[in-house]
């Protein structure tokens, strides 16, 4: 069955620019590469050029000064207006009004050896968020390289099972950037799910995703890549694909979701298919207001 995902992985870039909120998007995404370009050297004092060796403590203490999130819904297809939860999208506060995106960052980290170090501060955060907020559901993602059992982690595996009813709202998205580890991986996993908490497959569909869906077996929920909603806008075969990949995530996960609904055409695709959850700037989005 894993061999048979391969197809999935190539598909046609998305045709959503000619909407008005992905050209807002677009905007925006200039604008804050515009700024990270003018702030390249402080950024390169912070985290160091490539072949340079920052002192970690340092970065490690502006990244924990600086750690935010913008957090995303999880949303009923049919508008019907459930949340499944929130996921927190790190960001790193930079100057007074602006926000590093992963992009800007994760590979600095994962240069210098701290995305362990920082997937479990993400945790941590998320958990502090669920503790102040007793209403609030949250999802955050580890990476697969990430997954494995060390004191660290085991610190907070112990903080989640003396407060049942915060992992209970605490949904762990393991990412498609590497494999998870046969052993070492379903260790991590289940004592998450030992301590209460929900696992999510993110990105399903392309890199890593369908094997890391295998070493979890059974997931509570999966998240389609966003670049699925292409398939069905190519041909009848990318909408059969399309469909045999949605049946396939039911198989195993109570929840499917598919990530990345721009627009409203999007979302009746994806009731059309019979997926209860969508995610994306179709349910963050708002018009300016009217002066």
């Amino acid at each position: 069955m894993v061999g048979s995902l391969r197809m999935f992985v190539e598909v046609e870039p998305s045709s959503a620019a000619r909407h008005l909120p992905e050209r807002r998007m677009n905007a925006v995404e200039a604008r804050l590469e515009a700024n990270r370009e003018a702030n390249r050297d402080e950024i390169d004092l912070v985290f160091g050029a490539p072949d340079d060796h920052p002192d970690l403590a340092s970065v490690r203490s502006f990244v924990e000064s600086r750690l935010g999130f913008a957090h995303e819904p999880v949303c009923r297809s049919d508008l019907s207006g459930g949340v499944l939860y929130q996921e927190c999208l790190a960001r790193l506060r930079w100057g007074e009004r602006d926000v590093l995106p992963p992009v800007a960052f994760l590979p600095r980290l994962e240069a210098l050896g701290l995305m362990r170090w920082f997937d479990r501060l993400v945790v941590s955060r998320t958990i502090d968020g669920l503790r102040a907020d007793p209403g609030a559901v949250y999802g955050c993602n580890v990476a697969a390289a990430s997954a494995v059992v060390d004191d660290a982690w085991l610190a907070i595996f112990r903080r989640l099972e003396r407060e049942p009813s915060v992992a209970a709202r605490l949904v762990v998205e393991i990412t498609e950037t590497g494999p998870l580890n046969p052993v070492a991986g379903r260790s991590f996993v289940n004592r998450f799910r030992q301590a209460g908490c929900r696992i999510a497959i993110d990105d399903f569909g392309v890199g890593f995703s369908a094997l890391n869906n295998l070493v979890v077996g059974n997931p509570d929920i999966v998240k389609l890549d966003r670049s699925v909603l292409s398939m069905i806008k190519r041909n009848a075969i990318g909408r059969y694909q399309f469909r045999r990949l949605i049946a396939f995530a039911h198989e195993g996960a109570r929840h499917v979701v598919v990530e990345g609904v721009e627009n409203e055409i999007d979302r009746q695709i994806i009731v059309d298919a019979g997926v209860a959850w969508a995610q994306g700037i179709r349910f963050t989005w708002r018009p300016p207001a009217a002066a």
